[in-house]
């Protein structure tokens, strides 16, 4: 049973079978795949495109993952997946670097603040 989004107050599943094939000439087994859900897995696309659209807006994660009826892990589990992806190399400097030290307060005599930015 794959777990699709809700339709009206009620929670719709897909219950969906795979069909196996076997290769006369090579012996090997191959399934057929879907694009509703990824390989492996019971929860379709469709939900996991609601809780990014969910996490863009600030709340809970257990408010969400009780609005698409999931586990928080499955929702901490889709952010980290995103974050991966989001993730940025730190293994290079940037092109630009801007280094400064300022004045930030007049009460304390000689001292200096630093900022750096790229």
């Amino acid at each position: 049973m794959i777990i699709l989004n809700r339709s009206g107050n009620k929670q719709t599943y897909l219950r969906l079978r795979k069909q196996h094939y076997h290769c006369q000439s090579c012996g090997k087994y191959f399934t057929a795949h879907t694009y509703l859900v990824a390989p492996s897995c019971f929860i379709s696309k469709q939900v996991h495109y609601t809780i990014l659209e969910e996490l863009t807006e600030r709340q809970a994660l257990k408010t969400i993952a009780k609005r698409c009826d999931l586990s928080v892990t499955t929702v901490q589990r889709t952010l980290s997946a995103l974050s991966a992806t989001l993730r940025q190399k730190l293994d290079y400097l940037p092109h630009c670097l801007l280094f400064d030290e300022f004045r930030s307060l007049s009460i304390f005599h000689g001292k200096f603040s630093f900022s750096c930015m790229n």
